[in-house]
Order: structure tokens, then sequence, then C-alpha cells
């Protein structure tokens, strides 16, 4: 199919759209062609890739529907810190500079929902203020940035036709970075369509989800973490003090966890690898990999522990006589070894399983 036959039947079967939303979309279009061709990729390349205009339009349709109404309602265009500060100035829609910078008092919680953004989330010392700064250039450039009674709120509203942006475009050369006081106890949420999340010396309790790519934390100092990528690996650096919840989970990326201390553990990715090292476990863990290996290192263990893999070998290293009962069968299309004695009086038991790999369970050489 060429170019001019795609958008013709795609522009056909969007003719239950407003022309506004229509022409919007019909124009990314146009322009995904024009980056494609310059990649290298013929016309019928780029058709292959974009999928039937039938599908396209159907989901559009569907978005349409659902979004249109409020969209038109409740979106406001900031495209600089004046025009924030201003809602009567003019719109600057077709200028894709961003340069917002604002700051926040007695804020308790934070919801910051981007659609093609890098989230940086990092400590702002002897401040009990939030401040938001965005900068770079974005082809989606609503905004909304408000404290919503002690909420604040930074929301970039997610276009109606996100799902085509997401076979195209690069890595987004907006950056949102929100400093936070290195004393904050509320609830974090972040999350971006397309990007990379990252957060480095924060405390109080984090939800990030990224659809397009990878979630980053460093020496985390909260209670409670959650953090889900649907296309990125996931790591997650928890520092000495902290005895966090944990739950990570990939759908495509590798989950890493390196912590001194944690309380319940679960660790997922249905297509990657997943590796643990932490020090002492308070609490259970479940450790699982559906098409990756899985490895877990542990030298206190208070719970029960499960650790295993559907494609992948499953390695575990733990002092020998760990306080676990230990439970571990020969893999039907692999190899076991197991170095462990365990307690078999524990309360606490150590499964380890893999379907198609070895389970390999180590003995840590402990310093005395």
């Amino acid at each position: 199919m060429t170019k001019q036959a795609f958008i013709q039947e795609l522009s056909s079967a969007l003719n239950p759209m407003d022309s506004k939303f229509r022409n919007e979309l019909l124009s990314d279009i146009s322009e995904h062609f024009i980056e494609g061709v310059n990649q290298g990729l013929s016309e019928e390349e780029i058709c292959r890739n974009l999928g039937q205009p039938s599908s396209i339009a159907e989901q559009a349709l569907e978005e349409y529907k659902i979004n249109a109404h409020q969209t038109q309602k409740s979106y406001k265009t900031y495209t600089s810190y004046e025009t924030y500060k201003d809602e009567k100035s003019h719109s600057t829609k077709n200028n894709n500079n961003v340069d917002i910078d604002k700051t926040f008092s007695n804020i308790n919680d934070i919801d910051i929902e981007m659609s093609h953004c890098n989230i940086r989330l990092v400590p702002m010392p002897q401040s009990n203020d939030i401040r938001v700064v965005l900068q770079g250039k974005t082809r989606h450039n609503n905004f909304t940035i408000k404290d919503q009674g002690g909420k604040l709120i930074v929301h970039q509203h997610t276009p109606l036709i996100q799902f085509v942006f997401r076979f195209w475009m690069s890595n987004p050369s907006l950056e949102a970075t929100i400093y936070i006081p290195h004393n904050f106890l509320g609830n974090i949420k972040a999350s971006t369509s397309l990007g990379t999340i990252s957060a480095q010396g924060i405390s109080g309790n984090l939800k990030a989800n990224n659809a397009g790519g990878c979630i980053i934390v460093e020496d985390y100092k909260g209670n409670e973490i959650k953090l889900v990528s649907s296309a990125g690996n996931v790591k997650l650096i928890v520092s000495d003090s902290a005895a966090p919840t944990v739950k990570m989970h990939s759908s495509a990326g590798k989950v890493t966890i390196e912590a001194a201390e944690t309380k319940k553990v679960k660790l997922e990715s249905s297509a990657g690898n997943v590796i643990a090292n932490i020090k002492k476990i308070d609490g259970d863990a479940k450790v699982y990999s559906t098409a990756g290996s899985v490895s877990l290192t542990a030298v206190e263990v208070y719970g029960n522990i499960s650790v295993t893999s559907t494609a992948g070998k499953v390695k575990i290293n733990m002092p020998k006589d760990i306080n676990c009962q230990i439970k571990a069968k020969k893999p039907s299309a692999g190899k076991l070894i197991n170095e462990l004695t365990g307690n078999p009086d524990s309360p606490y038991k150590l499964h380890a399983n893999s379907t198609a790999g070895s389970v390999i369970l180590s003995a840590l050489q402990m310093d005395n």
C-alpha cells in the first residue's frame, strides 16, 4: 500500500470524528511517513509498521468517544511560564518549546502523569516546598499544573492518537524535574507513556508506571514502593536504613534490586531476567520470571521465599544453614544442584523451581 492510499482509507474510516481531531491524526500520520522515509524505509514498510488503517481508525474513534468531551472541556495550553500564569494570554500551541518553573507549598501528595516525557524525582535539601521544572520540546504541550487540595497535579494531557506515536517517536526531549523535600512522607505517583522515570534519594511512598521505558530508583528512603514498566528495565537500590515493601514488574525487561533490608517483596518479569541482592529479607518474598533466569542472593531470611522461572535458570545464593526449610526438586528439563541444608524446623520455607532450566542452590562463603 502507498502513503496516499493509506491516508485516503484512514480518512474515510475517520468520518465520524470531529474534523479538528481527524486532521490532527492525518497530519501526524503524514509526518510518520516522512520520518520513516528518512530512516530508509519504503512506504510499504511504513504501512506494515503502522498496521491496518481500519484498526487505527477503530481505536482512534473509541478513544475519541471516551475522551473528546473531557478534552475539549478541560484542556488548557501552557507552553511557557508566562502563559501558565495568565490563562487569558495568547495561546502558543504551535511553539513546541516548554519552559515552566513553579514552586508549591503545603503539598501532601504528588500526582505526575505525562505522555511523552522523562521524569526526574530529586530531593531538595533545606526546603519544605516542591518545585516543578518542565524544560525541552514536545509536540503535545497541554499541561495542568496545580495544587488540588494539598495534592500537586502535574499532567501532560495524553493525545487521542498516542498509540500511533509509540511506533516512531525517539526518546523524548521534554524533561520534568520534580524537586521534593528530603523529609517528604506523602504518596508520590509518577507515570509516563514514553520516556524514563528516575528517582534518587527520595522518601515517601512511590508508585511509578512506565508504558514505554525504564524506571531507575536509587537510594530510596521510603516505606512502600511499586515500580511497573511495560517495555523497559526496572531497577531499585534501597538505602541502608530503609526496609520497604517492594513490588516490581516488567513485561519485557530486566528487574533488579539491591538492598540491605526489605520487608515483603514481589519481583516479576514476563520476558526478562530477575536479579535480587538483598542482605536481609524480613517478610515473604516472591521472585519470578516467565521467560528469563532468576537469581536471588540473601544472607538473612525471616519469611517464606519462592524463586521460580518457567523457561530460565534459577540460582539462589544463601548461607548453607539458612533459616528456611529447603523445598526444591529436579526440573523436567534441567539439573538440580543443592548445597544448602537449611533448617528443617524453621517456620519459613524456601521454594525453588524451574520448568525448563536448571535449579542451583549455592552456599555463600560467610566471613568470620
